[in-house]
């Protein structure tokens, strides 16, 4: 049940604000997200056509490195890390962690890792690409 919408003259915060509120109060979903099908936990920023972009243009080696800051299910981390010699998920939220290292198991992952951090704060490492 949604309290309070926060008024505003942009049109989607109303919108946004009500996904958020039943985001946090479901239940673990299923997501079509470039043609996979993911795992979404509650309070986890859900995929949308933003990550669907992002999967097509990153660009990566097979002998690179990535990091991707704000990873929330993982599922650009997962991708990107089937082209690359191997990947890190950071996200400040400890429910995204989880809710990657379920999908990288899901989609039989290995050469990633997911941690918390805000931003760069945990990150002790040299990566040839970023992801944001």
């Amino acid at each position: 049940m949604i309290t309070k919408i926060i008024s505003s003259a942009f049109r989607a915060i109303p919108r946004q604000t009500e996904r958020l509120v039943i985001r946090k109060a479901s239940a673990v979903e299923l997501k079509k997200c470039a043609g996979n099908e993911v795992t979404v936990f509650p309070g986890v920023y859900a995929t949308s056509i933003d990550t669907e972009l992002m999967i097509d243009t990153v660009v990566i080696q097979p002998d690179e490195t990535f990091l991707e800051i704000g990873c929330g299910t993982g599922v650009i981390t997962v991708l990107t890390a089937k082209k690359a010699k191997s990947g890190v998920g950071v996200d400040i939220n400890r429910h995204a962690i989880e809710n990657s290292r379920e999908n990288a198991r899901r989609f039989y992952v290995t050469n990633v890792d997911f941690f918390q951090s805000d931003v760069f704060e945990n990150v002790h490492a040299v990566f040839d690409v970023i992801i944001f």
